[in-house]
């Protein structure tokens, strides 16, 4: 039943990530087929065909100077979703050296977090939904930058 509910797109899935750059609109719908990178094969990229479907709505929580606060919806679930679609619009994650993302020295990964996940129970059929508090060091990245906890 759970696999179903992937498959149906029922599951809710939101992620916060840190993107360079200011992203100017407030809410945005990122379309593209994934597929793999025809220059690295290891990679995934938005490719004209032989990929899949991938849909990600973004929006804005907080801009810098020099990146923007985000979190991402997920429509779909494919392999490197949102950092493949944030950086075909040139806004790489923090820290995401495989995609373009230059590494910062107060986080040693892409600055991408799971804090949300929601499906139906697969026996009881009951609404269950689950957060998951920022990690310390993408916490510790916004503080130095003057944010405090943006999930509240």
């Amino acid at each position: 039943h759970l696999a179903t509910q992937f498959a149906d797109r029922t599951v809710s899935r939101q992620y916060v990530a840190l993107a360079w750059g200011v992203i100017h609109e407030n809410e945005r719908l990122i379309e593209g087929d994934i597929g793999r990178s025809p220059r690295d094969r290891t990679l995934r990229a938005i490719v004209r065909s032989g990929g899949k479907y991938a849909a990600t709505e973004v929006t804005v929580q907080e801009r810098f100077l020099f990146a923007t606060l985000i979190t991402c919806k997920l429509r779909t679930g494919r392999t490197h979703q949102i950092r493949v679609h944030m950086a075909s619009l040139g806004h790489p994650l923090v820290g995401d050296r495989l995609y373009g993302g230059a590494r910062h020295d107060l986080i040693d990964r892409q600055a991408l977090h799971a804090f949300h996940l929601s499906f139906n129970q697969p026996m009881t059929g009951k609404a269950l939904r689950f957060e998951s508090p920022l990690p310390a060091d993408m916490q510790s990245l916004l503080t130095a930058w003057g944010l405090k906890n943006p999930l509240g």
